[in-house]
């Protein structure tokens, strides 16, 4: 059922593959931090053609405690050689804020119409389009 919904169904976010290409224009190390599994994770970024992105995938498998530990997020600052100071995270679930935050980054969240209920006020800021990020 998720193989046919990510082919079918999934779209990419608004504007999302334009700021991708301005941090890496920028030489910005990127990353995916995910609570799903490799294969649906590597199934988005093959579909969108954004594996070259990023520099460190985390998926599920990567770690034993999930979202809102940080552990996974840790782990992809452990494997980026960065500081979390130096990281902004973009997120769009509660969980996943307080994972983020709990490993020391700053949280920018994604809000979309699946999430729009969903509690940002750990966030520094709250979006709905990538192109409202400025680099």
């Amino acid at each position: 059922v998720y193989e046919k919904l990510i082919q079918d169904e999934l779209e990419i976010s608004m504007n999302a593959k334009q700021l991708l290409n301005k941090l890496k224009t920028n030489n910005k190390k990127l990353g995916v931090v995910s609570s799903a599994s490799l294969w649906m994770v590597g199934q988005i970024l093959k579909k969108f053609n954004l594996i070259n992105y990023f520099d460190v995938v985390v998926t599920k498998e990567d770690v034993k405690n999930h979202k809102p530990n940080p552990e996974a997020y840790l782990f992809a600052l452990t494997k980026l050689l960065l500081p979390a100071p130096k990281v902004l995270v973009f997120e769009d679930s509660f969980a996943g804020i307080i994972a983020a935050n709990k490993s020391g980054c700053d949280v920018i969240a994604y809000q979309h119409e699946f999430n729009k209920n969903h509690d940002f006020c750990l966030a520094e800021k709250v979006i709905s389009d990538f192109d409202e990020i400025i680099i």
